[in-house]
């Protein structure tokens, strides 16, 4: 529980992800509506102190007692609901940034498919023009095979890099 509470505490007075005046307003609004609440408390405390006898009436001081509990416990469990709003929107932030991730990752590896697919395609017109008991064993590569497969290759970096890649 007090590593919760710390970590509620911590978040509360250090968001660096916000921009600063955003932040700035924030706090001022909370530090208001602190004083707001600290003045009606003091308010009723003063009230029933110079108009209740006290002492002589325990039910009042229990009652006191009871409303800044309640005023604590109203402002914990706000700070609690920042605190999950805030590690929301991080857990959020970060499947979103895995997300865009794979897609940048599944294009590369498609490119990387396509490219390996087109090198077995020049592997295999080598490996077969080495056969012995094939037709065109032993035959040399012409000169425009090999300018359809360099083109084929520049191609689809282009198509996959954009036109201004070399």
């Amino acid at each position: 529980m007090y590593k919760f509470l710390a970590a509620v505490l911590r978040n509360e007075f250090s968001r660096s992800k916000w921009q600063a005046i955003v932040t700035i307003s924030k706090r001022i609004n909370r530090t208001l509506e602190v004083i707001l609440a600290s003045g009606i408390v003091a308010l009723f405390v003063y009230l029933i102190y110079n108009y209740v006898p006290v002492l002589q009436n325990k039910r009042w001081t229990a009652i006191v007692i009871l409303v800044c509990l309640g005023l604590a416990a109203k402002c914990l469990l706000a700070a609690a609901r920042r605190f999950h709003q805030s590690t929301l929107a991080d857990i959020y932030a970060v499947q979103e940034q895995t997300s865009r991730d794979l897609d940048f990752l599944s294009k590369g590896m498609e490119l990387l498919t396509l490219l390996m697919g087109r090198c077995d395609a020049l592997y295999f017109l080598l490996d077969n023009r080495s056969w012995h008991d094939h037709e065109l064993a032993g035959v040399a590569i012409h000169k425009s095979e090999i300018r359809y497969h360099e083109a084929e290759l520049y191609n689809t970096f282009r198509d996959r890099l954009g036109s201004n890649a070399r």
